[in-house]
Parts: structure tokens; C-alpha cells; sequence
């Protein structure tokens, strides 16, 4: 599995912390890397005055084995690393129920429609 990172010119990581970030994202698709050929990992700063919270996004574009249709999901948080592990949650439900519904195909509950609404639904914002 090929992860490429696309970064924002607002935000600023360095090789290390591209490291790290690889290494979270092979981790917590571990059981998926064989059925995925490239992950592109987009990361932008949607606020210019930094004011509002949920600036930080992330889309993870999902190339995956066997001609299937890429998987695009997005999550926006107060920072990057919750915008990747909240997107990273997103994805493996997506690909669950992408090989559950490949594997059985009476199953029917997640149509490529649902699983691309699925991925714009913003996430509840946790107060701690």
C-alpha cells in the first residue's frame, strides 16, 4: 500500500511527522493493506483567520484492488491528527462493509450512494 501525502501550503510537516502519520495510518488499516493499492492523504487549513474550530481536513482517497471504485472520505477537526484518525474510522467502516457486501451479495444495506453519504456526515463535535 502507497501512502502519499498532499499538504496545504498553511500547514507545515516535516519528515518526521509524515513518518508518524504513515505509520498511524498503516496501523489502522493493517488488515486492509493488501486490498489497497494507494492511499492519497489530502490535508488542508480551511480557516485563514484560524477563528473557528474544525479548520483542520482531511480526505483520504482510497485506490483499492480489483477495479472497485475509489473511496473517498473526509473528516474536518481542530487538528490534524483527530481529522486523520476520525477519517481513518470512516474509511474502515466504508471497506467493511464494501467486502462484506462483495463477499455476500445479498447484502444489500450499503449501496456505493450510502457509502458516499456515509462519508460526508460531519462528525459530532466532543466537548472535554
Amino acid at each position: 500500500m502507497r501512502i502519499q501525502f498532499n499538504i496545504n501550503k498553511k500547514i507545515t510537516i516535516n519528515e518526521k511527522d509524515q513518518s508518524y502519520l504513515r505509520s498511524l495510518i498503516s496501523g489502522s488499516l493493517e488488515v486492509y493493506e493488501s486490498d489497497i493499492v494507494e492511499l492519497k492523504v489530502h490535508l488542508s487549513d480551511e480557516n485563514e483567520k484560524r477563528t473557528a474550530s474544525n479548520a483542520m481536513q482531511c480526505l483520504l482517497d482510497t485506490e483499492v484492488k480489483n477495479g472497485i471504485q475509489p473511496l473517498p472520505v473526509s473528516c474536518k477537526a481542530e487538528n490534524i491528527v483527530l481529522a486523520i484518525l476520525i477519517a481513518l474510522d470512516k474509511l474502515t467502516f466504508s471497506l467493511e462493509a464494501m467486502f462484506m457486501r462483495l463477499k455476500n451479495p445479498k447484502i444489500s444495506f450499503m449501496t456505493p450512494q450510502k457509502l458516499k453519504l456515509l462519508a460526508t456526515i460531519p462528525v459530532l463535535q466532543l466537548q472535554v
